[in-house]
């Protein structure tokens, strides 16, 4: 039973695109609540490429970019959670969209302010960033502080697996500017669900999943499914089956 419950399980997963039209792999956009982020999850923007340097708009809403090294404007896009699993085999951490940036250098990326449509935060307490990302090439970095007193960073290298990574700037330098950037050359990495709060811990309410992928909800809808279907037909009498020469 336990080989055909695995076997219907898979079967089903893999037909979910053709019975249920795009397939809806993501856990829904988690409550906002205690983030000082404004589009935190990356769920407004656009999914068309943008280039550019200067402090320009980027793809994701309340975010813009940023070039430092002279090497070529970086390229952030939100990729959807369809387009991730197709590319990467992985669905996006939170909602239907991720922010994909890709950078020509080092400390290239994208940043948000105190004053870009966030909650707002008091700009010299203890801040903790954290969030998820998915490195596809080189080193990223997650930092906050400001241009005024400095950056303190955390990084992540290419792995083909989420990883969540958190860092955190004491009281007493003024915190009003997140990062994400690449760190020490070019770099492609998806960025999904940051947290910015106020203290010396993340609050992030998604840290439990560790770096290892949750089975989608979908998925296990699909098995559930499966598993009934499975019993009745079990328990079906089975009927004109007999053969009749």
């Amino acid at each position: 039973m336990k080989r055909t419950t695995t076997m219907a399980c898979a079967a089903l997963a893999l037909i979910a695109g053709s019975t249920l039209g795009t397939p809806a792999f993501a856990v829904p956009v988690i409550d906002q609540t205690g983030n000082a982020l404004a589009n935190g999850s990356f769920e407004s923007g656009s999914t068309n490429a943008i280039t550019g340097n200067g402090g320009i708009s980027s793809a994701a809403s309340n975010w813009h970019q940023w070039e430092n090294g002279g090497n070529g404007a970086p390229t952030s896009e939100l990729i959807t959670d369809a387009g991730m699993m197709a590319e990467f085999g992985l669905g996006v951490i939170d909602g239907d969209h991720a922010v994909r940036v890709t950078t020509l250098g080092g400390w290239d990326g994208l940043f948000t302010f105190n004053s870009f449509g966030h909650p707002g935060w008091n700009l010299y307490d203890a801040v903790t960033f954290s969030g998820w990302v998915y490195v596809v090439s080189g080193t990223m970095e997650f930092a906050v502080g400001s241009n005024q007193d400095g950056f303190t960073g955390t990084t992540a290298s290419a792995s083909s697996s989420w990883q969540f990574i958190s860092v955190t700037s004491n009281a007493g330098q003024r915190n009003d500017e997140p990062l994400l950037y690449s760190h020490g050359g070019p770099s492609e990495f998806i960025v999904d669900a940051v947290w910015l709060n106020t203290g010396t811990t993340s609050n992030h309410p998604l840290q439990s999943l560790g770096n290892t992928q949750v089975p989608e909800p979908s998925v296990l809808a699909l098995c559930g499914l499966g598993l009934l279907l499975l019993r009745g037909a079990r328990i079906r009498p089975i009927a004109n089956t007999v053969d009749a020469r």
